[in-house]
């Protein structure tokens, strides 16, 4: 160190700055600035002005540093200090500026939890006392504030006591959260997803507050309103789908309502200034954009209401523009470019597509692209805002090689007459520098420029040829012919064959010519009317005789013509017509038939061909005779043939009768029913010998009656045998009985009319009963409806619903009942209806109390599973969609949107793609089990957050799907997202793919996927054992659902002890049957399960909750007889075991014990 630089740092010293930056020679200044301050004792300080002491280097900071120095809270920043000089050991301490706990040591950490701008202040002191201190400013961002994107109430609605579990979806951090619910009914809760009963009636708008643990942080306080019914109160509910989307917005509102009295009135009113409308789930159409309030009220039969609302945002739909920019656009190979997409307008997000025409691709904003071959490249955008539309721009990029020159010439016209203009042009590409074009045209004239322009003046052939030469010398040729011709007319020649013979003839024309120039034109005119013909060797029919002229006329390029006729003779041809008759034509065999043919028209001679119609030799007389022997009915005909080849053919019918007995069958409208009865009697007679007679004996004593049909009415009650006796004309006879069973005056129900119509995925059925007895139908009756049979049902038969009917109904009078059953699997139904009069009350005739089947057919298409993430290499996965069998999805659409909205590669179902007999098709990668498409790579899905939206041919939307944790711009899917699967788990729907339009309800998921079948799970030995337990989960989180049947199981489980809460068969010996299904809580976290038991079965389904050991409840029993739903929670690592049993001392296996179990896994 110089002794001026020594004496800058010395004074620095003294006066307690050091400024590292500038103000001394010889010192390089830091990477930043900081500030040093250097406390200095009162005395000791030598004088500048004289002599210095000799002594060590002063005591100061070498360096101050941080990482990071600025960032977003929490901020955790490693702090590091050097000093010199002074007297070792240093002493270092560190106050950070942010109130908190100061620190000691020359490196340290600290954490900043809040925003602001902050001083990390270091202080350096030496063994003498001595201290210098510097600083380093820190700015830290705000911490992320918890959004709460969603929380949701199921049930929302209903009638007190509600049980109502609570869900939120939040965002914004990754720290432990608090969570703080109120209920506003004095309860609150501080789980993350509770369960609440509320006990009153009224509207409760709970709260939901979530704190950042770590940073403080608290989220705004979001709401859902949860409302409960009295008895005498109705609560209402609105919900729309879509609540949001691109107007016009077509939406479709629901109403729901619980509580009160009916009957209940309905009024919507849409927000948006438009008429209000009366019905309970009506659609409408918001057509400009803006935010509306939809009002649902509804009014019970005692008057009182209430309101709900919803909130629908229908947007705008700003339509991006681009127009690229690139630079440069020409140049020598290789050439960069950089591109500039100039986009305005759309809704972000935008997404890019470049095609650069040389096989590459990009999908940056503005790319930058280095075409490596000389040539012309069209470079394409295609930009897609958030909203799917789209806009496109091209440009050109002419990249030039350093090579020779090469060049193409052109010509138009390339032939015609002479004086001949033709207009020459030449494309050359590569070469150096400036290229120069010379043009010889081959009749001794020339000309310069690339594009030029000559006329040929006499007729010939020329070969003109264009030169090109580059900057250096090089050059390049091309030539194109040019035919100049003169002005020859041409000749025509026209023939055919043949030019005689009968209409219709068809006749084959020929045409031919000589000279002219260029191309010929042909053109026919056949002398009869019809429509000419531009070919030159056509095929025309005459349909009518007479002559005919039929003309060519040929036609060069410059418009001369040439004429040429041909004769055609068109001759009649009459066609023969003959008359059949015999005498005589019927008779008691054998018999001879005498047979006459007469012609009329035609071409003589004639020739005749007879069939006697009974198997015997032909004749070919004109009058032939013919003997039958057997008796039938026979049909006779004659075919006659004129000179010409031209038929014609007549029949006649001949009766021949055997000598048989009569046979006699009757039949009648009605054999049973009331006093007085009228019956129409009908009898058919068959054989006997010519006419036949009836008579009629009516077993009542009465008159008889005659004729094949005739009517009687009994005025008796009784059992009465009727008797019909036939007669032919040789008085042989036969007879037929028939037994009438006249009753007593009843009533009688019968189906007059059954109709099923679908609405949406509801069935609503109708039936009109009629009583077509003579007395009043008094008698309360039941009506049975069957949603889907194979045959008619029985008073056996289970019904999907039915009704009981307690008016009168008279005689000839009806009733209508209807029956709704809702939200109905997608497929065929064949219902039945079933009028039960109960069988102690009369009715004439049951067999009129059936009717169906009546088909009907529930349409719709669903998502109904997706596989995306197999364990290790994703493979195997697939899309599944259910339908209707047969519906075409040619041109339908699978569009992946992720957690940021944005659009991936749609997927276009190929032309031909069918849903399958069984309603499942499966779209694969290509190793997928049933498999019906292959999508490829596109059917590996990512993980969620990401949506999966189907859409059909016209691009309306069908259904979609969203899994994992989404914020509130980016979720596509319908109503609240479904779980995100763990690997090796799918998300579907249940067996039935029922589609309530919330992916949360709709969806589960399913340890084994079911590629083209029905998402449910297969037991093992029916689950029976612990051995055999289906495990539901291996330690993934989320929702499952088990449908299961204790029918058939076995019993393993003997008793509960008194230790067992809630277990109504404690003490006493469990003898039903029982399944086992389990679950895993993975190392290092804690457990909670939400039970919900839909039992089915017709005896007590109840269910133990169990950990080690799984065969004795008593030592690892956590729950028992959750019937409704239940939740346990804090439960431990490793397996438990959900005990599935008939609560009951006798074992009933032999009946159908069906239920269906949702579960769903929490791991913290």
């Amino acid at each position: 160190m110089s002794l001026m630089t020594r004496a800058c740092a010395n004074l620095l010293a003294v006066t307690g700055v050091l400024i590292l930056a500038t103000g001394c020679p010889g010192t390089d200044p830091p990477q930043q600035p900081v500030n040093i301050d250097m406390d200095t004792p009162d005395t000791g300080v030598p004088d500048m002005t004289g002599d210095m002491p000799s002594q060590g280097p002063p005591l100061s900071i070498a360096s101050i540093s941080a990482e990071p120095t600025s960032g977003k809270a929490p901020l955790a920043v490693n702090l590091s200090v050097t000093g010199q000089g002074g007297q070792e050991p240093y002493r270092v301490t560190w106050t950070f500026g942010d109130n908190t706990m100061g620190a000691e040591g020359a490196e340290v950490s600290h954490t900043y939890t809040t925003g602001g701008e902050f001083i990390a202040r270091a202080t350096v002191t030496d063994a003498n006392g001595e201290s210098v201190s510097a600083s380093q400013q820190i700015s830290v961002d705000p911490p992320d504030v918890p959004v709460i994107n969603e929380i949701k109430a199921t049930p929302n609605q209903g009638v007190a006591p509600l049980t109502t579990s609570f869900q939120a979806t939040v965002s914004g951090t990754s720290n432990p959260l608090m969570f703080q619910w109120d209920f506003r009914d004095g309860n609150g809760s501080d789980r993350p997803s509770p369960t609440h009963v509320f006990e009153q009636g009224g509207t409760y708008a709970v709260s939901l507050t979530v704190t950042d643990e770590v940073t403080g942080a608290a989220s705004s306080p979001a709401m859902v309103e949860v409302k409960v019914a009295s008895d005498d109160a109705p609560v209402a509910a609105a919900s729309a789908t879509p609540q949001q989307g691109i107007a016009p917005l077509n939406v479709s509102l629901r109403g729901t309502v619980v509580g009160g009295n009916e009957p209940y009135t309905y009024s919507w009113n849409f927000g948006d200034g438009s008429d209000p409308v009366s019905s309970q789930n009506p659609s409408h159409e918001y057509t400009s954009p803006g935010t509306f309030t939809a009002l649902f009220t509804v009014t019970d039969g005692d008057g009182d209401t209430d309101t709900a609302m919803v909130v629908i945002n229908a947007q705008s739909n700003a339509v991006p523009q681009i127009d690229i920019a690139a630079s440069p656009s020409t140049g020598l190979a290789p050439l960069s470019v950089q591109f500039d997409p100039r986009a305005m307008g759309g809704d972000l997000p935008l997404s890019y597509e470049w095609d650069f025409g040389d096989g590459d691709t990009s999908t940056q904003s503005g790319p930058s692209h280095v075409f490596q071959m000389p040539g012309t490249y069209t470079v394409s955008l295609k930009v897609t805002d958030g909203n799917g539309d789209q806009a496109t721009d091209s440009t050109q990029i002419v990249v030039n090689g350093d090579d020779v020159p090469a060049v193409m010439a052109s010509a138009t016209p390339t032939q015609g007459l002479a004086p001949l203009q033709v207009q020459f042009s030449s494309n050359a590409m590569g070469g150096n520098g400036t290229l120069s074009y010379a043009w010889s045209f081959g009749d001794g004239n020339s000309d310069t420029g690339r594009n030029v322009q000559y006329t040929y003046p006499t007729a010939g052939q020329f070969t003109a040829t264009v030169t090109v030469t580059d900057a250096d010398g090089d050059v390049a040729t091309d030539t194109v012919t040019i035919d100049v011709g003169s002005n020859l007319a041409p000749s025509a020649n026209a023939s055919a064959t043949p030019t005689s013979g009968f209409a219709p003839l068809a006749v084959d024309f020929f045409g031919n010519a000589s000279g002219g120039n260029g191309n010929l034109t042909y053109n026919w005119t056949f002398g009869d009317g019809s429509p000419s013909s531009a070919m030159q060797n056509p095929t025309h029919s005459y349909t009518s005789s007479g002559t005919y002229t039929a003309t060519l006329i040929v036609t060069d390029e410059d418009g001369d013509s040439s004429t040429d006729t041909v004769m055609i003779n068109v001759l009649d041809n009459a066609v023969p017509v003959v008359s059949a008759s015999a005498s005589p034509n019927q008779g008691i065999v054998p018999f001879n038939v005498n047979f006459q043919a007469t012609v009329s028209q035609g071409d003589a001679p004639f020739t005749f061909q007879w069939d006697f119609g009974d198997g015997s030799q032909p004749s070919t007389q004109q009058d032939p005779s013919h003997s039958y022997t057997m008796g039938g009915n026979y049909t006779a005909t004659v075919t006659v043939t004129d000179a010409n080849g031209d038929t014609d053919s007549d029949t006649v019918q001949i009766t021949a009768a055997d000598n048989t007995q009569p046979v006699v069958t009757a039949s009648a409208d009605t054999d049973t029913g009331p006093r007085p009865l009228t019956v129409n009697f009908s009898a058919t007679g068959q054989g006997g010998n010519g006419t036949l007679t009836y008579q009629w004996f009516f077993g009542d004593g009465s008159a008889p009656g005659s004729g094949a049909t005739t009517s009687h009415t009994y005025q008796n009650q009784g059992i009465y045998t009727a008797t019909v006796i036939v007669t032919d004309a040789d008085g042989d006879t036969s007879q037929d009985d028939l037994t009438i069973n006249v009753l007593d005056q009843a009533p009688d129900l019968a189906v007059d009319s059954f109709t099923v119509t679908p609405v949406g995925r509801d069935l609503q059925l109708e039936v009109v009963i009629r009583n077509v007895g003579v007395v009043d139908a008094t008698s309360t009756f039941s009506v049975r409806f069957y949603q889907d049979l194979a045959a008619a049902p029985d008073a056996t038969t289970t019904s999907s619903t039915s009704r009981s009917v307690f008016n009168a109904i008279a005689p000839g009078g009806t009733t209508t009942v209807t029956a709704t059953l809702f939200d109905r699997p997608i497929g065929d139904y064949n219902a039945w209806v079933y009028i039960d009069p109960l069988r102690e009350n009369p009715d004439l005739d049951r067999s009129n109390n059936i009717d169906g089947p009546v088909n009907a057919q529930v349409s719709g298409l669903v998502i109904n599973e997706v596989y995306y993430d197999s364990p290790s290499v994703d493979t195997a996965t697939f899309v599944e969609l259910y339908g209707l069998p047969g519906l075409d999805l040619s041109g339908y659409v699978l569009e992946e949107i992720d957690g940021n909205a944005a659009v991936g590669d749609p997927f276009t179902l190929p032309p031909g793609t069918i849903i399958p007999a069984d309603g499942y098709l499966v779209i694969g990668d290509g190793t997928v089990a049933n498999e019906d498409v292959d999508a490829g790579a596109w059917a590996d899905l990512q993980n969620g957050p990401d949506n999966l939206v189907l859409k059909d041919n016209n691009g309306v939307v069908i259904d979609s799907v969203g899994w994992g944790d989404f914020g509130a711009a980016s979720f596509f899917g319908e109503g609240t997202s479904t779980a995100d699967a763990e690997p090796g788990y799918s998300v579907g729907r249940d067996s039935e793919s029922i589609d309530t339009d919330d992916n949360f309800s709709d969806f589960y998921l399913w340890r084994v996927p079911t590629p083209g079948g029905a998402n449910m799970v297969q037991f093992a030995n029916d689950a029976d054992t612990c051995a055999d337990a289906y495990q539901i989960s291996d330690g993934a989180g989320g929702r499952f659902l088990i449908e299961g049947n204790l029918g058939g199981t076995t019993n393993n489980y003997t008793a509960l002890d008194n230790t067992a809460p809630g277990c109504s068969a404690a003490n006493s010996t469990l003898g039903g049957a029982d399944q086992v299904l389990s679950f895993t809580v993975p190392s290092g976290q804690t457990g909670e399960v939400f039970l919900d038991l839909d039992d089915n079965a017709s005896v007590d389904v109840d269910v133990a909750l169990t950990g080690d050991p799984c065969n004795s409840l008593n030592m690892g029993l956590v729950g028992c007889n959750v019937v409704l739903s239940d939740t346990y929670t804090g439960l431990a690592p490793g397996t438990y075991y959900l005990v599935v049993f008939e609560d009951s001392a006798t074992y009933q296996s032999s009946q159908d014990e069906p239920y269906r179990y949702e579960i769903e896994l929490t791991f913290q």
